[in-house]
């Protein structure tokens, strides 16, 4: 496939739909979409939708210069400023409504995560510096007030402050780390390179298993759960963090020996996820498995496409495995055949075991499409080369 698929498909299919669909008067966008990208049900917005659309416009924008994207990005990166914050500097509350009313004063470790990550692209395409400092002062309160003694980070905290969940999940800490590069490396903040490394640095000493496979649960002592308490393995994000330790290398957070032991982990990733759920025969890859390695599903999830797509080229390219990329190649013929809507554009949530698309909404509050933005981002950056 070729950079100018993936840039017409951004910039032509995707983005402007997401512009005209979603865009309203107060910043709050609209993400709960039918297939024909018409908004449905109640107007709510939350910590992850809002920050994952500032990514969206902003990536955009880089790629297009259009003017219209770069006013979308400020837009929701200003709303996110006068409505999600929490009771402490540098907190948020989960959701609010259309109208900007507090609908869910939770603070997710998740939901920060992406704060920080969207707030730092907006200060990059702007060159507002509190969008930057407000990303800034997010981290310093997640590492003071969700960091759990053992190396990681709670999942959530109820609005007192106090740990709302015992369970532990990788999930969170990943976008944190994928959020301190964009604040580290878009926006400058030798802190958040710093807190990057280490971030990095432990979850490839403490939660990678030998094997390559990656617990997404834990106990709070940070133990990965068996099957029969919820534990899995989501292949979709093996691929994730293989790419992101791969791309934190190239950005230069690690040298040297470093270097290598995070390169090394991103590989053992990248080949465990393969091993435990990549389809051969059609292409593409299920998720997810058991602790023990036994595939729990043979859906195929939009998400876990892009990233399984993503991070085959990326290390196909730039770490030189040329045997990958027959396999990116494949993943993306599934894409195109059974996920990216030939009537209306954009894509499905997910296929099913047997085939069938049961889902066709193009939005809601977890699929606004970033994956599918990162992985045109990348696409663009290696095959335009």
């Amino acid at each position: 496939m070729s950079a100018d698929w993936f840039r017409t498909h951004l910039l032509d299919d995707l983005m402007p739909r997401w512009l005209a669909s979603s865009r309203t008067d107060n910043g709050l966008f609209r993400v709960d979409l039918d297939r024909e990208w018409r908004p449905v049900g109640e107007h709510t917005a939350t910590l992850v939708s809002q920050s994952r659309l500032i990514y969206n416009f902003a990536t955009a924008y880089r790629h297009s210069s259009a003017p219209d994207y770069l006013s979308a990005a400020s837009d929701l990166a200003g709303a996110l400023l006068a409505h999600f914050r929490a009771h402490a500097a540098g907190a948020w509350r989960w959701a609010v409504t259309g109208q900007g009313q507090p609908a869910d004063d939770h603070l997710s470790a998740y939901g920060h995560a992406f704060v920080i990550f969207g707030l730092s692209h907006a200060c990059a395409v702007t060159a507002n510096a509190k969008y930057g400092d407000a990303a800034s002062e997010t981290l310093a309160f997640v590492r003071e007030a969700m960091h759990d003694g053992h190396g990681g980070f709670v999942a959530a905290l109820r609005p007192d402050g106090t740990v709302a969940e015992g369970v532990r999940t990788q999930n969170p800490i990943m976008h944190l780390f994928e959020a301190l590069l964009a604040l580290g490396c878009d926006v400058g903040s030798p802190q958040a390179r710093k807190c990057a490394a280490r971030v990095g640095e432990w979850v490839c000493a403490r939660l990678i298993r030998s094997d390559g496979a990656l617990p997404e649960l834990f106990t709070p002592d940070w133990k990965p759960l068996p099957t029969s308490d919820r534990g899995r393995i989501d292949i979709g994000h093996q691929f994730e963090w293989a790419f992101l330790l791969s791309r934190a290398v190239e950005l230069g957070l690690w040298t040297g020996s470093d270097a290598d032991r995070a390169l090394a982990a991103g590989h053992r990733l990248l080949e465990a996820g393969i091993r435990l759920g990549y389809d051969d025969d059609d292409g593409g890859v299920w998720s997810p498995a058991s602790p023990e390695g036994e595939l729990l599903s043979r859906a195929k999830g939009w998400w876990e496409q892009c990233e399984a797509a993503r991070a085959l080229l990326h290390y196909a390219r730039v770490r030189g495995r040329t045997d990958l990329a027959p396999r990116f190649e494949d993943t993306m013929a599934f894409c195109r055949r059974h996920l990216i809507d030939p009537e209306h554009g954009g894509w499905y949530m997910r296929v099913e075991p047997d085939g069938s698309i049961q889902n066709t909404d193009k939005g809601n509050v977890w699929k606004v499409d970033y994956h599918v933005v990162g992985l045109c981002a990348e696409a663009m950056r290696l095959l335009g080369a």
